[in-house]
């Protein structure tokens, strides 16, 4: 999503040519989607690499990305001090700021995710998300070798994934039942059902095909198979700039009071998509809707 957001700041010509992303090696394929971006950027290969390692953190001038899975805000700034250095993450320092913005502006439709990266950006809250980009045909036919190799019908199969590193309810016992039970009744509605795995979470639903394919075919991936019945995670963040169907799950909590993480990360408003179909904290509506759908 930040990266979508500085994408298309690039091309808006809101955001300076010299600004430099950085982000960890193991998502470099997903660059294949920004092509601004990808003209220029660095990775890291581990949480250490600036902290521990780097001499010149002091001279950096631009946008680490990070995740929770990385931390790297401790003792950050004491070495950049009163450098222009933007960290994002979960544990970034500007949020109380944000949200205090927003309070004092009686705008709590702007209380969203993408708005508070655009926030501490420092870009327009009108910069768009969702990306504009032509495909890219060798990714295409890499997505299309892919579906080949693990007998998933075009059109007519569901990915399923139910996980999320940063929500760690999405593995509750209740959360994995609700799509054991959507698995079942999809395949009983004839659709080929995979589930998206990683090493962190390597167990498919039961009765699903295992997948896990590389970041720079996941949207003509998702747009080839047709479906996809997800946990709010940042694998939705990727799909929702496909054309596929997307189904939502979102757990009933609330990260800033009168704001739910629903509202704070709902895809239909960050992504301007109104077909996503987004559920809050009840299940089996959820599995009902999909039931109706599909």
């Amino acid at each position: 999503m930040t990266l979508s957001i500085l994408e298309n700041s690039r091309k808006y010509r809101m955001l300076q040519d010299n600004v430099i992303p950085i982000i960890f090696e193991g998502y470099k394929d997903l660059m294949t989607y920004f092509p601004f971006l990808s003209k220029k950027f660095l990775t890291w290969k581990n949480e250490r690499f600036f902290l521990m390692n780097s001499r010149n953190l002091s001279d950096f001038n631009g946008f680490i990305l990070n995740s929770s899975r990385y931390n790297l805000y401790i003792g950050i700034l004491e070495k950049v001090r009163y450098k222009n250095l933007i960290l994002i993450g979960y544990k970034y320092k500007y949020f109380k700021t944000f949200i205090k913005h927003i309070v004092n502006t009686n705008n709590i439709s702007y209380a969203r995710f993408d708005n508070y990266l655009k926030f501490i950006l420092g870009v327009p809250f009108d910069i768009p998300t969702k990306l504009e980009f032509q495909r890219n045909q060798i990714n295409t036919e890499k997505a299309l070798a892919f579906m080949r190799e693990h007998n998933l019908k075009i059109g007519k199969t569901v990915i399923l994934a139910p996980y999320s590193n940063s929500v760690p309810s999405s593995k509750e016992e209740e959360n994995l039942k609700m799509f054991e039970r959507i698995a079942k009744l999809l395949d009983l509605k004839g659709y080929t059902v995979c589930t998206n795995v990683d090493r962190k979470n390597s167990e498919p639903i039961k009765g699903t095909i295992p997948i896990s394919p590389s970041l720079d075919i996941l949207i003509d991936l998702a747009e080839l198979c047709g479906y996809v019945v997800a946990f709010r995670s940042g694998f939705t963040d990727i799909v929702a700039n496909s054309s596929a169907k997307l189904f939502v799950y979102y757990p009933k909590v609330y990260i800033f009071p009168q704001i739910s993480f629903y509202h704070y990360c709902s895809l239909s408003y960050i992504f301007d998509n109104p077909d996503v179909l987004e559920i809050e904290g009840d299940r089996n509506k959820f599995v009902q809707i999909i039931d109706n759908v599909l």
